[in-house]
């Protein structure tokens, strides 16, 4: 195969962006997936907000979003659903229009070589290039990857499907409804989850059943399980079921060291570990995660010089430092009980709404990260005071430590 600049491995929304910016920008880039035109199963949400600067198609907006913790609450923020067919075609024009070449098959191996990198396929074909991205979601072939051993899981069990009776209200998004009363005593405390769901207009709704965060994740059946109990404990069974989605995750990555082969997207951990969302987030930082590539491929003869500045464009300091904050976050969520879990989340979106947005997505500097949480914890009731205290004592790396460590 012929030597490129850069190789990424994967076409989902991150490698496929990814590919188009540095196409874009006259890099020799090539995409290594198995199927770059298979559809994406997922459902992507976004706040409105966050992608005002970009060009991303969607195919729906809402301006009616509400949570339900402890007591419901409309937020001032709108809300969109991507058009993933119209956003993975517009990616892979742009990108075959700017000389991006397209190869199909699937990586199983990196080998560092004095001049880059060496991606084998599954078919046995090599594919050489001055840097490889991995930006194949959650696939590691990387010696330096991350432990699993800790990962905590966000998992989710939804549908598409005609309602009879509406399960939300008509033309709204459900963010966040931790509401159990279909659930039997215990159950929700022991493993907590909400109704994410969304009106698609006329009958059509999308619901789902999510769990924020577990270790070891809930299953598939007891979500499915759940989502079913729900939706007939409020009167509101699916009349007719057109689509069936499942999702599974790590919500607390971290930052693999600079290696030879730079992740992005789900790969390199930038999940939100307070909320699972990642896409306009990996969006938003594809322009200059591409600019840096770009210039180090100018700029650096030695392949490792051009990885490290890629892996910081991808990681900068800043945002190091927050995700650990996030991460110890989430960490004392674990720990919470389904009860105290909701009434956390009813504190947290009784900030002001700046805050919240500021947390949710990612555009607080460290120490206002610090400071929105210990807001929230001044704001919630003493049980969740004290719970949250507790894991604070029993998580190694403080608040402090975490906003400081670089």
């Amino acid at each position: 195969m012929r030597r490129v600049d850069v190789l990424v491995i994967g076409s989902g929304p991150s490698g496929l962006a990814l590919t188009s910016a540095l196409a874009s920008n006259g890099v020799a880039v090539a995409n290594l997936s198995l199927d770059a035109h298979a559809r994406w199963p997922q459902t992507y949400g976004a706040w409105e907000d966050e992608l005002s600067d970009l060009d991303v198609p969607t195919s729906h907006r809402w301006s009616r979003v509400f949570v339900h913790p402890k007591r419901e609450r409309a937020l001032q923020r709108a809300y969109v659903l991507l058009d993933n067919e119209a956003l993975q075609n517009q990616l892979r024009e742009r990108a075959a229009r700017d000389g991006a070449a397209w190869r199909a098959a699937r990586a199983v191996e990196v080998r560092a070589t004095p001049q880059g990198s060496v991606v084998l396929d599954a078919h046995g074909r090599s594919h050489h290039a001055r840097l490889v991205v991995n930006a194949s979601g959650h696939v590691d072939f990387d010696a330096a990857a991350p432990s699993t051993s800790r990962l905590a899981f966000q998992a989710a069990y939804g549908v598409v499907a005609t309602f009879d009776r509406p399960p939300i209200k008509p033309g709204s998004v459900a963010w966040m409804d931790y509401r159990a009363e279909h659930l039997r005593p215990g159950e929700f405390d022991a493993a907590p989850t909400f109704l994410y769901a969304m009106h698609l207009g006329g009958d059509r709704y999308f619901v789902e059943e999510t769990s924020l965060a577990a270790r070891p994740a809930l299953s598939t059946d007891v979500l499915r399980d759940r989502l079913q109990r729900r939706l007939a404990w409020n009167g509101t069974p699916p009349a007719h079921v057109e689509h069936v989605e499942r999702c599974l995750f790590p919500m607390n990555r971290s930052p693999a060291p600079p290696s030879r082969v730079v992740a992005f997207g789900g790969a390199a951990g930038l999940v939100h570990p307070a909320s699972g969302f990642m896409v306009a987030h990996a969006l938003r930082l594809t322009r200059s995660v591409a600019a840096e590539i770009t210039l180090a491929l100018q700029q650096e003869a030695r392949a490792d010089d051009v990885s490290k500045r890629a892996w910081r464009a991808v990681w900068p300091s800043d945002a190091r430092r927050a995700h650990r904050l996030y991460t110890f976050g989430l960490e004392a969520l674990l720990r919470l009980r389904g009860a105290e879990l909701a009434e956390f989340f009813d504190a947290f979106f009784d900030l002001p709404s700046d805050r919240w947005r500021a947390f949710l997505s990612r555009t607080a500097a460290p120490a206002d990260v610090a400071a929105i949480m210990l807001q929230v914890f001044t704001r919630a009731p003493n049980a969740v005071r004290l719970s949250l205290a507790r894991s604070a004592l029993h998580e190694p790396r403080t608040l402090l430590g975490a906003a400081l460590k670089r």
